[in-house]
Formats: structure tokens, C-alpha cells, sequence
């Protein structure tokens, strides 16, 4: 009875799944963040961010127009 010898040894193989893992772990944190950056809670706050500068904006306007 013959024997193949090894593709892979274990470590060449070790070290492909550690990398494959890595890769896969990027990719989730990749999607998270941009659920993240689009979550309705994110968008709210943007909106009110914006709101208040264009309210800011409209005040120091109309206070340059009055003096």
C-alpha cells in the first residue's frame, strides 16, 4: 500500500485558516461598521447635527445683519 505524501504540512495549513479567519473577521467588522454608519439612530443624529448648524448659521446671519 502506497502513500500520498502531504499537499500541505500542518503548519502551511495552520497558517492559511489563520489567515482565512483574519479575512473574514475584516469583512465582518467592515459590515458592521457601515450598519453602523447607517443605522436609523446614526441618521437621526447626523439630521440633528446639520439642524442645529443650520440653525446656528441662520443666527449668526441674522445677528451680523442687525448690528
Amino acid at each position: 500500500m502506497r502513500y500520498e505524501e502531504p499537499v500541505v504540512d500542518w503548519q502551511e495549513q495552520a497558517v492559511a485558516q489563520l489567515e482565512a479567519n483574519l479575512m473574514q473577521r475584516a469583512k465582518d467588522a467592515r459590515m458592521r461598521f457601515h450598519w453602523k454608519q447607517n443605522s436609523f439612530v446614526a441618521r437621526l443624529n447626523r439630521d440633528k447635527i446639520q439642524q442645529r448648524q443650520r440653525q446656528a448659521e441662520a443666527a449668526a446671519a441674522s445677528a451680523g445683519t442687525a448690528a
